[in-house]
């Protein structure tokens, strides 16, 4: 089955309706297992989607103790730095999440390279047996990027790995690899903004080169592009 597109009006509806999209997938797998694992972008996601999920009234309605959030990239920079996008995320989830387990990436504070804290988190999820996630909730970049996997770049194919050259500042980097993404259960794809309609086309276009614009290997079953009418061209 191939992936699946929906369109909503704008950002802000695209914001509530992902956010529901979230809490009713992540709220049916716990109630079906003890664990349920979470890949989870910064950018917009973190912003507007977690937002939305924290003022959403279905929130209240899961029991979100077996709830663990991972993160699918991290700047490697000081903890406390404006760039790192675990710090809006959390600012935003710690007051309705309040008992699920969170699993930020090592900062330049607790390691002193960026291989360091990749080879960290590697070990934690592989303390966890995790090959794939129940959900990934990610953005894409105008280049086509998601995570810290750029276009034209070769990509190592440990779990966690560093990222020393990232087109975007800071350049210093941890990404998850691009087999756990695929390997996941669900994934949803949040595109908002004109900047994006050029790849989000691309992406979705058969037979595309994934060095070219990385989030075409995610274009199958499982994936849903959520996007507001801009960035689906309209």
């Amino acid at each position: 089955m191939p992936a699946k597109t929906v369109v909503y009006a704008d950002k802000a509806v695209l914001a509530r309706a992902t956010a529901a999209r979230t809490i009713l997938a992540l709220g049916d797998a716990l109630a079906s297992k003890e664990e349920v694992h979470l890949a989870l972008a910064g950018g917009f996601v973190a912003r507007e989607v977690l937002s939305a999920i924290a003022a959403s009234k279905l929130s209240s309605d899961v029991d979100w103790s077996g709830l663990h959030v991972w993160w699918v990239d991290e700047r490697f920079v000081a903890p406390t730095s404006s760039d790192r996008n675990d710090k809006e995320a959390l600012e935003n989830l710690a007051r309705v999440w309040d008992k699920a387990s969170f699993h930020p990436m090592g900062s330049s504070a607790d390691f002193g390279s960026a291989s360091q804290a990749a080879k960290d988190y590697a070990e934690q999820l592989a303390s966890f047996n995790i090959t794939g996630f129940d959900l990934a909730l990610l953005g894409m970049g105008p280049d086509g990027h998601v995570a810290s996997l750029f276009p034209g770049r070769d990509h190592s194919s440990a779990p966690a790995f560093a990222v020393t050259n990232s087109p975007k500042p800071p350049a210093t980097r941890v990404s998850l690899s691009m087999q756990l993404l695929v390997n996941s259960s669900l994934r949803f794809i949040i595109l908002a903004g004109e900047e994006k309609s050029a790849a989000f086309a691309k992406a979705i276009a058969a037979g595309m080169d994934e060095k070219q614009i990385p989030a075409a290997a995610l274009n199958t079953s499982g994936t849903y592009w959520l996007t507001d009418l801009a960035a689906a061209g309209n």
